[in-house]
């Protein structure tokens, strides 16, 4: 199509730019501030697309046609109504299975933010769920599909008959995670922190016995976890009836946090217990603020940079890993979180990540003409 989109539907901030806008790329998903993983990157990445010259990028939500809504933590983006996605979009990105018309959408390409296995046991478990076939259904019928951890890459490629799956950077907004700013202030350390949505593949069931471990071994350790939102009544007998709200301090056993980034700056260490290895976009914030981080060491396809690794579900094997990186920072606190720093710098640049996306996004518009 690529109709030049009318300046009057830019924003202000775009239009400071002074290009025109020649590729305008539609993304469909849901609006989820402060509470969806897959928004935040959805949002980030249409922001970072949009300082690309030439390409604007809009939400927009597919449960709700009329658009309107402002993300309150940054004003440079909002939902906009459907009718303008079919109007002026040249071209259409799938994050939400449940798209109006998704099948009339041209061009198209569908973003797999689900872990193989998380689609996979959401739908066995979920009567009337289609996280795993959706997900196959979009990667068969969509120009392109895309992925950014290698991992996903192998597990989603076999069914990708056409050649069609791409591979990109994972990336987060560097500015908005970054080292300087707002934290919370421990009153305990090592602060150890966990910060995952307590659900199956990275719960903090095991984490629990590790931290109790480690505390062992030095009483003043305590442990922050957050981000509790599901299971509340489930989590908390298995928590009370273990004693392990011992380790607790303020702050800790709270729920999902609209600024996570204070956390992860003023806390020690955060562990990131994904089953199957990669890094969750908690791991990357974490590093992006300098907060250095533990997980299992069951990446075996080189996605996960995380300063320390635990064998995989071991207790001990968690505690001896906490003890490392707690040693490590108490000799040169400074080194330490300017290297989780760099970490996030190299491997989760959310400007790389636009970049890739573009790049396939106007290869798909190209093969349009």
């Amino acid at each position: 199509m690529l109709t030049s989109i009318p300046r009057e539907f830019l924003p202000p901030w775009k239009l400071a730019m002074g290009d025109k806008v020649e590729l305008v790329i539609a993304h469909w998903t849901l609006f989820g501030p402060k509470r969806s993983g897959l928004y935040e990157t959805t949002k980030e990445l249409a922001i970072y697309e949009s300082h690309i010259p030439g390409v604007y990028a809009c939400l927009i939500d597919a449960q709700h046609p009329a658009g309107g809504k402002v993300d309150p933590t940054d004003g440079r983006i909002g939902t906009h109504a459907h009718n303008f996605a079919y109007k002026w979009a040249d071209i259409h990105m799938i994050h939400f299975s449940h798209t109006p018309y998704g099948q009339r959408l041209q061009p198209k390409i569908f973003m797999v933010h689900g872990t193989p296995e998380a689609c996979l046991h959401g739908e066995m478990h979920n009567p009337g769920g289609h996280s795993f076939t959706a997900a196959l259904h979009w990667i068969e019928h969509c120009r392109r599909s895309i992925v950014f951890t290698k991992r996903h890459y192998y597990f989603w490629k076999p069914y990708d008959h056409n050649d069609k799956l791409c591979l990109v950077t994972r990336g987060i907004d560097l500015q908005r995670y970054r080292p300087e700013g707002m934290k919370v202030e421990f009153k305990c350390h090592p602060a150890i922190l966990y910060g995952e949505v307590w659900r199956p593949i990275k719960d903090p069931f095991i984490t629990f016995y590790g931290v109790r471990e480690y505390i062992k071994r030095n009483p003043e350790a305590r442990f922050y976890p957050f981000g509790l939102n599901e299971h509340r009544v489930l989590w908390h007998e298995v928590i009370m009836k273990a004693n392990f709200d011992m380790m607790f301090a303020e702050y800790a056993y709270a729920g999902v946090q609209e600024y996570p980034e204070h956390y992860f700056r003023g806390g020690d260490m955060l562990i990131s217990p994904v089953y199957t290895g990669e890094p969750s976009r908690t791991c990357c914030e974490a590093l992006a603020c300098g907060c250095p981080t533990i997980s299992w060491d069951t990446d075996n396809f080189g996605d996960n940079h995380s300063l320390e690794k635990a064998r995989a579900f071991d207790p001990m094997s968690m505690a001896d890993a906490i003890e490392r990186l707690w040693k490590r920072i108490q000799k040169n606190p400074r080194r330490i979180r300017r290297q989780a720093r760099r970490i996030a710098e190299k491997y989760h640049d959310m400007r790389k990540m636009a970049k890739e996306v573009v790049e396939i996004c106007w290869e798909v518009v190209n093969e349009e003409r």
